[in-house]
């Protein structure tokens, strides 16, 4: 291997491949970053056995090889160079696997990294997709962020750390639950399934919001997702990218029977206002006293109320904090819940105003919504400590 590349494009691609690189005792491989030349391309890819991320970049070529090297000293290495450096010289020692790494014109601080064979390195899985949708880039990357904060991370319980896709031919969904809370969001692609098919994958939300991290935020941009062929992976493709994550195995609850309650009680707040009075009471709390009361108040000749946000903490003081709202429906209410989990909530809501809901039957809930077109389309749902 000997070749010449862009430092720009190569401090990119290794930014995110790396991503999928993972420290292991029992198998370093995974630790390592492929690279290998075909033509005038270095392909790039990591691989840790939950998901890989694999891209490619043009060059120089001057001979071929292949070698995979420590993914953290050699990202570290090219992010550090200066930023007007034009190119970055790859040469392979075939003998001894040592990668010389240097900047033309400057041999003498070249470094050397021990590479290891490729042939150790996970493989790919099969590329070909089984059939995709199609979404943009924006569009999907903000789908994940609504959803994918509410899966669990007990593995002892899989298919809770996982976010579910359901693909069909018409509008799509994302789920997640950790039992706590739940999220929920339907979407339309721009190229749905095809009409008589369906999938229900359930894909580990730790390694997709690390590929929704590296998602491009531009509309414009199209991204191919689907199962691959033998339904073992998702996959995810655009432009010279393409990324897997390993599906798990199991049956996901039935969400929506949780989602049509019957509300009882219906209050529009503004979600910087509910934001800004949490944040207050979270400064002044500790994680062993993470519940807030909630309490509505109205008056049942108008739609104007207060909602009311109390909390005590021992040895610092009792904490009290309220909005006002012109758009209150329903009886008083008087619940209690975490106040990091309704934070996360309310962050994922991508609305200035939110729909505040409470039910009761068959269990308690207090759901937020978006005031907007995308209203029961997209809901985040929280669990009380304590309802009456």
């Amino acid at each position: 291997m000997d070749l010449l590349v862009g430092h720009t494009d190569l401090a990119a691609a290794l930014s995110m491949v790396t991503r999928a690189a993972k420290t292991s005792s029992i198998t370093p491989i995974v630790a390592n970053v492929a690279l290998q030349t075909r033509n005038d391309r270095l392909y790039m890819k990591c691989n840790n056995f939950e998901f890989g991320i694999e891209t490619y970049i043009t060059g120089s070529v001057i001979e071929q090889g292949e070698v995979t090297i420590n993914a953290t000293l050699l990202k570290n290495y090219i992010m550090r160079l200066p930023k007007e450096t034009n190119s970055v010289h790859l040469q392979l020692n075939k003998t001894n696997l040592r990668l010389k790494i240097e900047v033309p014109g400057n041999e003498v601080e070249a470094v050397h990294i021990n590479g290891i064979e490729i042939s150790e390195f996970p493989q790919s899985p099969v590329s070909i997709m089984a059939h995709s949708i199609i979404m943009n880039a924006s569009a999907l990357k903000s789908s994940i962020g609504k959803v994918a904060y509410a899966a669990g991370t007990n593995e002892q319980y899989m298919t809770t750390t996982c976010v579910r896709f359901q693909l069909t031919n018409g509008e799509s969904s994302l789920a997640a639950s950790d039992g706590n809370r739940l999220a929920y969001y339907m979407f339309n692609p721009e190229t749905p399934l095809p009409p008589d098919k369906q999938y229900e994958l359930l894909v580990p939300a730790k390694a997709l919001q690390e590929i929704a991290s590296i998602i491009p935020n531009d509309a414009s941009q199209m991204i191919q997702v689907g199962p691959n062929s033998n339904i073992g992976y998702i996959i995810f493709k655009w432009e010279q990218v393409f990324c897997y994550i390993n599906l798990v195995e199991g049956t996901f609850p039935k969400l929506e029977k949780f989602i049509d309650f019957e509300t009882i009680t219906q209050m529009l707040v503004a979600k910087r206002d509910i934001e800004e009075k949490l944040a207050d009471i979270s400064v002044l709390t500790r994680s062993e006293a993470d519940i807030v009361k909630i309490d509505v108040e109205h008056d049942s000749e108008s739609a104007d109320g207060l909602l009311k946000l109390f909390t005590s903490v021992e040895m610092v003081s009792d904490i009290h904090r309220q909005l006002v709202s012109n758009s209150v429906f329903g009886p008083n209410q008087s619940t209690m819940a975490s106040i990091k989990l309704l934070r996360e909530a309310i962050k994922s809501i991508d609305s200035p105003d939110i729909m505040l809901e409470f039910k009761q039957s068959p269990m308690p809930q207090i759901v937020f919504g978006p005031y907007t077109d995308e209203y029961k389309k997209h809901i985040a749902i929280v669990m009380p400590k304590f309802s009456n």
